[in-house]
């Protein structure tokens, strides 16, 4: 009998192998032209937010500036100092020793031919001249005797003891000599000697 050739075993059936996935799809970089936009935006943004600082610090200088000026205008303007010799108008009323403590001591004091006065002080300086009569220290002096004996115009009378003509708390009341002057002669040219009293009313 013939021999039985052996069988081959069957193949297996091949399985196809597996898809492979597609490949991802590559981004696209910017374009030059969308990079030199967002470039140029961010410039302006930049110029812009320099400017409105600027402009902050210069509105707030200016501002500033304003409101010195304005505060300078409102403030009132500086009472111009007088140069007076002496200053008759506060010391009337003041007692001798009052008197004695912003004047110092007299140049002199003697008695006085004052009625009912005993004393009688005087200070000197340069070419005027404060008098007074008084019993006591602590008496009230409401009378003072002035006089100027050089640049005696009115105006310089005036300010040399410091008095304004008219004023309703005290009365100047110029020598004879005085009165019978021309007042306005008085006032251009002067006199070498002008005397008055000055008495509280």
């Amino acid at each position: 009998m013939p021999k039985k050739q052996p069988t081959k075993p069957a193949q297996p059936a091949q399985t196809p192998p597996p898809a492979q996935p597609a490949p991802a799809p590559q981004k696209q970089g910017m374009s030059t032209g969308a990079k030199v936009a967002i470039g140029f935006g961010i410039g302006c943004l930049v110029i812009i937010i320099v400017a409105i600082i600027l402009v902050a610090t210069g509105c707030s200088k200016f501002v500033k500036e304003v409101n010195k000026n304005v505060s300078g205008s409102l403030s009132p303007t500086p009472t111009p100092t007088i140069q007076y010799t002496f200053d008759a108008t506060s010391l009337l009323g003041k007692s001798v020793t009052d008197i004695r403590s912003t004047l110092g001591q007299p140049t002199t004091t003697k008695a006085s031919s004052a009625p009912g006065k005993n004393y009688s002080d005087e200070y000197v300086k340069g070419d005027a001249s404060l008098r007074y009569d008084y019993n006591s220290k602590s008496e009230a002096i409401n009378k003072f005797y002035l006089v100027m004996t050089k640049n005696g115009t009115l105006t310089n009378y005036v300010t040399t003891f410091n008095l304004k003509e008219g004023d309703p708390h005290y009365e100047i009341l110029f020598a004879e000599a005085v009165r019978a002057e021309d007042k306005a002669k008085l006032a251009e040219e002067g006199s070498d000697y002008i005397y008055a009293s000055v008495e509280l009313k």
